[in-house]
């Protein structure tokens, strides 16, 4: 059964994708967080990290993710994000809010589903944090 981290600031939120998510058979952890302590706060280990936070606090956050989790991140982001902040922050999916609930937990499954995706993050370049590549 995949573990699934739900990080927000709005524990509503966050208890609502988490419910979705155990329904469909998942494992979830929730996260009740503001600013850079989330990454500090993780304990565990992820198969997915699902991130909904204010856009001052994200940046910050789903860099420091990334490094800690090496898991792949649906990050839940305001519209007025461009798609090359977007890219900057490394996600392996991004889904503008307010969002849709199927959406949401269409990624989550298509992205548990990709076995040869590996989180790479020491391999960075033009501000990509992930790629994907097969297991060697």
């Amino acid at each position: 059964m995949p573990n699934v981290l739900v990080a927000s600031d709005d524990r509503s939120i966050a208890g609502l994708i988490a419910l979705n998510l155990e329904k469909r058979g998942y494992s979830t952890v929730t996260c009740e967080v503001q600013g850079e302590g989330l990454a500090s706060k993780v304990a565990g280990t992820f198969d997915l990290a699902v991130i909904d936070l204010p856009q001052d606090d994200l940046e910050v956050v789903a860099v420091a993710l990334a490094r800690v989790l090496k898991a792949p991140l649906i990050i839940l982001c305001e519209a007025s994000l461009s798609r090359a902040r977007l890219a900057q922050l490394g996600g392996a999916a991004y889904i503008r809010k307010p969002f849709d609930m199927d959406r949401l937990l269409d990624a989550v499954r298509v992205i548990l589903a990709r076995a040869d995706w590996k989180p790479d993050i020491f391999e960075r370049s033009s501000g990509e944090h992930w790629k994907d590549r097969p297991e060697k």
